[in-house]
């Protein structure tokens, strides 16, 4: 019989302190060997998922769906993940983290075969909202794992390495659209596996479930008086990625680059992603941040005039342009709009304001496929553009009125921003951000004691 599960104890293994500065990478390296089955279930989780959001929507070309149909479908993926985001964590409580993930993996891996078996719109639409449902949980769970094993020191770090993780994912899955037949049933029998196989690891990982948390709920009023603009600029990441990232490969079908081109596409949006999130968030901690939030919209209206021209001229190395200025400020105007709302909200209340941001993220996100399906229907390709254009131009002007409203916090006073995944990819971050925004958690390691990491205290208008 296996004896009882094991803890990876990071205090106990850490080295000492190095005049060199070593110590803070040799101490993330330890929780990064530490946390390595988690961070496998979660590149797992990303290839099956971003390989069935792409393959969806180039099949559901394949069938002859309606593009506002293809929009319902692929938006409701986002409904559900906020709806998973809300339920799960009280079955967590319920039942407990081993058998949600396990529960929750098989149903998700059993509704990605049944979207082969069955390629009809109804059922499409129940199952990729189901899919949401799941995929959320499964986050939920995983990221409660990583936030145990880390430390107040390593948690930034790691951070990275998770979206890291989280892209490189979803980028995998995009890329195996050409691994085979998209009209067959081999892609997803392949997502369904890659779900499935996410499970091991986290099932057999040597650290104890850790104890469920509940922060108090806040009203959205008060997030939105708090913080106005970070609620928009939350809404429009969303909307952005969700429209890009979900509607990405119908759009690259749809302009005649093939199923190469629409898992390229893809690829090079997330590659965006990653090369846009940490110049602008450095540059934001250092400056008003909302002169970096517009330009973050700034780079995303580029991005869509530059697809609209290569639509029309049918330039395909145009559209991979166009989508990684798109993927640059995209997804890098959540996690401004994140560390916006922590230079104005008081710490303790952080942790409920965002998941108040995730659920207005995932509302847009759920939105943007849906009017950018409605968008090409009518002008055809270049309509994801023109939406998304048409959406983020305002929302500069709305900074720039925002600027005359209210001053900027001070230099102390400034939140350390940090890349964070929006709803469109993963979800809310919710255990791994707690401390980073200044709440403060039950180290379970050492009992007696709490860590904090200080941020700014509130600012009255």
């Amino acid at each position: 019989m296996a004896g009882p599960p094991r803890t990876v104890d990071v205090a106990s293994t850490t080295p000492a302190p190095t005049p060199d500065g070593t110590e803070g990478r040799a101490r993330l390296g330890v929780v990064v060997l530490g946390a390595w089955p988690l961070l496998l279930s979660i590149l797992l989780l990303m290839v099956g998922s971003g390989l069935q959001g792409a393959l969806l929507g180039v099949r559901a070309e394949r069938a002859a769906f309606n593009s506002t149909v293809t929009g319902l479908v692929l938006g409701l993926y986002y409904l559900g993940y906020v709806a998973g985001s809300t339920w799960v964590p009280g079955l967590v409580r319920a039942v407990g983290h081993i058998r949600v993930f396990s529960s929750l993996a098989s149903l998700a891996s059993a509704a990605v075969v049944i979207h082969g078996v069955w390629v009809s719109p109804l059922p499409w639409m129940f199952l990729r909202f189901i899919t949401g449902v799941c995929v959320a949980g499964l986050f939920i769970v995983s990221e409660s794992w990583l936030n145990d094993v880390s430390t107040s020191r390593t948690r930034g770090s790691l951070l990275a390495v998770y979206n890291s993780v989280v892209t490189a994912g979803l980028a995998i899955g995009s890329l195996l659209l050409n691994v085979a037949d998209i009209g067959g049933f081999v892609l997803f029998v392949i997502g369904s596996v890659m779900l499935s196989v996410a499970a091991v690891p986290v099932a057999l990982a040597p650290h104890e479930a850790p104890p469920p948390r509940e922060y108090a709920p806040r009203s959205i009023r008060d997030v939105i008086r708090s913080a106005p603009l970070g609620i928009t600029g939350a809404t429009l990441s969303g909307f952005a990625t969700g429209a890009a990232l979900g509607f990405g490969a119908v759009y690259a079908s749809r302009a005649g680059f093939g199923v190469s081109g629409a898992s390229t596409f893809i690829a090079v949006l997330l590659v965006g992603a990653v090369a846009g999130q940490f110049p602008l968030g450095r540059w934001s901690d250092s400056t008003d941040r909302r002169y970096v939030m517009a330009v973050a919209a700034l780079l995303v209206t580029v991005g869509s005039g530059i697809g609209v021209g290569a639509t029309v001229r049918e330039s395909f190395v145009g559209a991979l342009a166009a989508a990684f200025f798109i993927g640059a400020g995209s997804f890098s105007l959540y996690g401004l709009s994140f560390a916006h709302v922590a230079d104005y909200v008081d710490p303790a209340v952080m942790p409920a304001t965002g998941a108040r941001l995730l659920t207005f993220n995932g509302l847009g996100a759920a939105a943007g496929p849906f009017v950018a399906s409605a968008a090409i229907g009518m002008v055809g390709p270049e309509g994801i553009f023109h939406v998304l254009g048409a959406l983020t131009l305002p929302f500069v002007v709305y900074v720039l009125y925002r600027l005359t409203r209210r001053a900027a916090v001070s230099d102390e006073r400034r939140a350390h921003y940090t890349p964070l995944a929006t709803s469109a990819t993963v979800g809310s971050l919710d255990e791994l951000t707690s401390e980073i925004s200044g709440v403060e958690l039950l180290d379970e390691r050492t009992p007696d004691r709490r860590r904090r990491v200080p941020l700014p205290r509130s600012v009255r208008r």
